[in-house]
């Protein structure tokens, strides 16, 4: 998302952004099926380009969708290892998953994913 004030002080408006000399006020990284490594890799990618998690004026989120099914080798939630991600990641992690009997969501502003059978 950008600042209009940024696009508009720029010297030459849009090609500035789309040359990386305009950086969005925030970034959503949005993954579906990926593992937990992938994930990391995202993370690390925002935090080299300086996003972070609501501590200064450039901030990054992360949206993590699961949907284990037959297309996927590995249908098992690595529950201890995406928690972990989510206590140390420097930018914020909302994360759903969805099996057969059951949701786990975590919003933005929750500490923990919570279950709900469906």
């Amino acid at each position: 998302m950008l600042n209009i004030d940024d696009l508009a002080t720029a010297d030459d408006g849009l090609n500035s952004f789309t040359e990386g000399r305009i950086r969005p006020d925030f970034i959503v990284e949005i993954g579906l099926n990926y593992p937990i490594e992938h994930l990391k890799n995202d993370c690390s990618k925002l935090d080299n380009s300086g996003y972070r998690s609501s501590k200064g004026k450039k901030e990054a989120y992360l949206v993590h969708f699961w949907q284990p099914h037959k297309g996927i080798k590995d249908k098992n939630v690595v529950w201890q290892d995406l928690n972990a991600f989510i206590s140390t990641s420097n930018v914020e992690v909302a994360v759903v998953v969805f099996t057969d009997s059951h949701i786990w969501v975590k919003h933005l502003s929750d500490k923990v994913i919570m279950e709900t059978p469906i």
